[in-house]
């Protein structure tokens, strides 16, 4: 097929590719030079609060917007002028974008009836991604009937009949309350196996990026922070932006300065560290103003000093969440922490408790840049 001189490739599946892709909007700059790939058949997703730039970046992939700069790939080919009906990209709208007066059926064959499908092929395809989602009793309602659930599978039937090379879904979850939003990630993760398409995901929420996907690519303010599986993005953050986002509770924060004293090397500040085996890295910062990140769970809480390296701190009031308990506390300092605590312990406030750094675990930035050097 040719549409406006170009060849359309006629295939069901296919990589996307962004190549220096930038976009604005009254002189704001909100997609700044993203460059990325995702594979065919990934399960890819944008992770990034709202206003980061994960919905443009969705609808320039989908043709609804046309970038400033640069290059758009499916599969080997060039997308940048190429309408949004010869794309074959299916895009589920945070909003859902049911027929309010079409039954289940109705709303999910549409998109193979405006391509004036066959009938038999419109109902057996219907049938077959119905019974993939287990929605069949859905088929014959309105979507007024629908709890919120069933809505969000509804609208996921409609955006994957087609078959189409890519898959687009814009904050899916987002509608739906904490336990279907459970189920749904679940679900979700099952029908990416079992389709087996190119699809793309956008969240601002971290646990269904870590949960869901394959590889995640952190957007903040318009540009790529990171792009890596959730273990790299977890274990090995480029910068104090992914140790913010990733990671639940988030990360503690800690202004400090470096000083060597002979052979040894420290970091003090609200805690004071030996970090001579670090030393090396962290003479690359461009000054000695640091950031120490510690996360709550690599931190052991305890009722009695463990070792000499054990940080005196007072308990300012606890979360018991099942498995584990968040507590939060202060240091001598004033300094306060968040650590996790032992399941079913009661931490009360002004308990007197200390906190044991693993060392081996711990984030050093350079205040300056904010890029992780251990």
């Amino acid at each position: 097929m040719r549409v406006s001189g170009k060849l359309v490739v006629e295939r069901k599946m296919a990589s996307v590719t962004f190549e220096k892709v930038s976009k604005s909007f009254r002189h704001k700059k909100v997609l700044d030079s993203l460059t990325f790939k995702v594979e065919d058949k990934e399960f890819f997703c944008l992770l990034g609060p709202p206003g980061s730039g994960k919905t443009t970046t969705l609808r320039v992939l989908a043709g609804v917007e046309k970038a400033d700069e640069g290059e758009v790939y499916i599969g080997d080919q060039l997308v940048n002028d190429l309408p949004p009906r010869y794309r074959d990209v299916s895009m589920l709208f945070e909003t859902l974008a049911l027929f309010p007066n079409k039954t289940g059926y109705e709303n999910i064959a549409f998109p193979l009836k405006v391509r004036k499908s066959p009938e038999t092929k419109v109902r057996e395809r219907v049938m077959e991604v119905a019974k993939l989602l287990k929605i069949e009793h859905l088929l014959d309602r309105e979507p007024r009937t629908y709890s919120g659930g069933e809505r969000q599978r509804v609208a996921l039937a409609k955006a994957i009949i087609r078959k189409a090379r890519v898959i687009i879904l814009d904050e899916p979850l987002s509608n739906i309350d904490a336990l279907l939003r459970l189920n749904m990630r679940v679900e979700l993760k099952r029908l990416a196996r079992e389709i087996g398409q190119t699809i793309i995901f956008s969240t601002h929420d971290q646990v269904e990026a870590m949960s869901m996907a394959e590889r995640i690519c952190v957007l903040y303010d318009g540009r790529i922070h990171q792009i890596g599986s959730p273990s790299q993005l977890y274990e090995h953050p480029e910068d104090k932006t992914i140790c913010k986002m990733i990671g639940s509770p988030p990360m503690n924060f800690f202004d400090c300065t470096y000083e060597e004293k002979g052979n040894m090397a420290y970091l003090t500040g609200p805690i004071k560290l030996d970090v001579t085996n670090y030393a090396s890295q962290i003479r690359k910062a461009e000054s000695q103003e640091l950031v120490l990140g510690i996360r709550p769970g690599d931190i052991t809480v305890s009722t009695e000093p463990s070792s000499e390296k054990a940080v005196e701190a007072t308990v300012i009031t606890s979360e018991p969440i099942g498995s584990k308990t968040i507590v939060h506390v202060k240091t001598t300092g004033g300094t306060a922490i968040d650590v996790i605590g032992e399941p079913w312990v009661e931490y009360r406030m002004n308990d007197e408790v200390w906190l044991v750094i693993d060392e081996n675990k711990i984030h050093i930035m350079d205040r300056k840049t904010e890029k992780v050097l251990v």
